[in-house]
């Protein structure tokens, strides 16, 4: 249709939705408000930062980290998807 022929391709991506949720719904808040305070302050270690906004010692982060081999003094942008999943349901069983 265009002329000159531009020099540019194309392509179609389809995208499809899993229909089996990492979380429920009534997780869901708790997992943005904790991914929010994750990274709030990137310098900060994920201790640092999540120890702020939830009535928890160091310690019990740090059983966590330890859960999933990970060390103490890691940064939000070191975890996986996976591991924030596993994080808010962790901080949901201790924390109403």
């Amino acid at each position: 249709v265009f002329q000159p022929v531009p020099g540019v391709d194309s392509a179609m991506v389809t995208l499809s939705l899993k229909k089996d949720r990492a979380l429920s719904l009534e997780e869901e808040p708790l997992f943005f408000d904790l991914i929010k305070q994750a990274f709030a302050q990137r310098r900060k270690t994920l201790t640092n930062n999540l120890t702020q906004m939830y009535p928890f010692e160091k310690q019990e982060f740090f059983d966590f980290f330890d859960s999933r081999g990970l060390p103490h003094d890691v940064r939000a942008e070191a975890l996986k998807v996976e591991d924030f999943v596993e994080l808010c349901r962790y901080l949901g069983q201790r924390w109403p």
